[in-house]
């Protein structure tokens, strides 16, 4: 729905063909810049609601939920689209794990566009990832229910040192039951069945790689491939904050992309 400054919560956009939920919070002046926000496999646009909340006054904040599509690439074309039907020229872009791997092809297709690509708990190589997954034949075998019962399985077995990440489990559990098991599907298979991505045209200086030493997806050589691809990029790194730092540690993760944003302003 919009409101009086221009913003919309929830608000369905077709582009391409593929159906996106949108929250956009509008302008918060007229020369603010633009930050898009793209989630990992369990994710929705509200998943980033501390983002959306702590950094609508500084920027257009824009997150999204994906399609349903197994294609990245059809998720790329129709995200470019989207990006041109709501009037958005250059962006920052931030992706946490398959959004960190979908802003990274994005960046390949739009290179100019890009303010500033941060890459979080993500990868640059889906192959490495597949050998704690089934093989990729199998996965294609399974079901939709199926795939949410092997990530939720997953997420169960993930550490909760403080209480916010008993917390983060139940929001993970709410969203794969929104999401539905032939989305995750969909998500699982556009990012395994994807090829590494390409050298980027993109300056190591717009380039900011968020980490978590105790991810428990991310393992440390994965972690290690991405700043090897990307050296001279800014790192920056959490102790304890697993796989979704902007939930569990949003105060610091705000203050990563606040600086970025107000540096390239």
């Amino acid at each position: 729905m919009a409101s009086k400054s221009g913003a919309v919560e929830g608000t369905v956009f077709k582009a391409n063909g593929l159906e996106w939920d949108v929250i956009d919070t509008g302008m918060p002046s007229p020369d603010a810049p633009t930050l898009v926000l793209l989630p990992g496999t369990l994710g929705t646009a509200s998943i980033f609601r501390a983002q959306i909340d702590g950094l609508r006054d500084i920027a257009r904040v824009i997150a999204l939920t994906y399609p349903v599509e197994r294609d990245l690439g059809r998720i790329v074309d129709s995200l470019i689209a989207l990006l041109d039907d709501l009037g958005v020229d250059t962006f920052h872009v931030l992706g946490s794990s398959l959004g960190g791997f979908t802003a990274q092809w994005l960046a390949d297709r739009v290179p100019d566009r890009i303010e500033t690509l941060f890459i979080a708990n993500s990868l640059v190589d889906p192959v490495p990832s597949r050998r704690r997954m089934p093989p990729l034949e199998t996965m294609e075998a399974m079901n939709g229910e199926q795939h949410k019962e092997v990530i939720l399985k997953s997420v169960a077995g993930w550490d909760e040192p403080e209480p916010v990440f008993a917390d983060l489990k139940k929001t993970l559990a709410q969203n794969a039951e929104a999401i539905g098991g032939e989305g995750l599907k969909a998500r699982v298979l556009a990012l395994q069945n994807s090829e590494a991505v390409p050298p980027l045209a993109v300056a190591p200086e717009r380039i900011v790689i968020i980490e978590s030493d105790d991810d428990p997806l991310i393992s440390a050589d994965i972690r290690r491939a991405v700043e090897e691809r990307y050296q001279g990029a800014t790192v920056k790194r959490f102790r304890t904050a697993g796989h979704y730092p902007y939930v569990t540690r949003p105060e610091e993760y705000n203050a990563i992309i606040r600086e970025r944003l107000k540096a390239a302003g």
